[in-house]
């Protein structure tokens, strides 16, 4: 019976990994976009009808857009109020914070361990699917945060998350301690379980850069917005 129950564990882990498929997005360059703003002279009254506010006159503004973050619009905010709670969000996410810009308005993580599918009480923890790649590959978050004013509109802020992933790649085979590797259709050293006592060996190059990830920049979003 016990035997039998390791069997039926094993075939579902193993259904899990072969339908996991990566929310993680690809680091795509900046982009540069028109955006139309209306003069402020010029600007109808809020009951106006909605046909005259698309005729009326302004310019447009280039903005440099940055596809490898989420990022989010605030209004009439204290810029003291935001960078402080932004800094106690990380803090509590467990980040430890790396860098710290207050004029540029930019705060840097150190790298951190993602949660795997059995760590699901920590704060980084966003779904299962995230949980289940970190289980199945070594992979850490880094988190960078800008505060910036928004061109020709002064009562706002724009925030933006970016949580960048790295992986740990193993191209040499070096492992400095006890290594169980399981057999699988995607071939040997898929699923590599390592003991926690293991002593790893830390070479140059052994994390790379694989995405960012919308589904943690989202949840920090969302949190520091109810902050604020």
């Amino acid at each position: 019976m016990c035997r039998m129950s390791k069997w039926i564990c094993i075939l579902v882990v193993a259904a899990g990994i072969a339908g996991c498929q990566s929310n993680l997005r690809p680091i795509l360059p900046l982009q540069q976009v028109e955006e139309f703003v209306p003069d402020a002279t010029t600007q109808p009254a809020a009951s106006g009808p909605a046909t005259e506010a698309a005729t009326q006159p302004g310019h447009t503004v280039m903005r440099t857009v940055d596809p490898n973050q989420s990022a989010r619009f605030i209004y009439n905010a204290s810029y003291d109020n935001v960078w402080a709670q932004a800094t106690a969000l990380l803090n509590k996410t467990g980040f430890s914070l790396d860098r710290k810009d207050y004029r540029l308005g930019v705060l840097t993580t150190l790298p951190l361990q993602s949660s795997q599918i059995i760590e699901f009480w920590k704060p980084q923890f966003v779904n299962g699917n995230d949980a289940l790649e970190n289980t199945i590959n070594s992979q850490r978050r880094s988190v960078r945060l800008t505060i910036s004013k928004v061109p020709e509109k002064p009562d706002f802020y724009e925030i933006g998350i970016q949580v960048l992933v790295e992986r740990e790649t193993n191209p040499t085979e070096g492992i400095g301690g006890p290594l169980f590797v399981e057999g699988s259709a995607f071939g040997r050293n898929a699923v590599t379980l390592r003991s926690d006592y293991a002593t790893p060996k830390v070479e140059a190059g052994r994390w790379i850069t694989v995405g960012h990830d919308p589904d943690l920049e989202g949840k920090l979003l969302d949190a520091l917005f109810q902050r604020i």
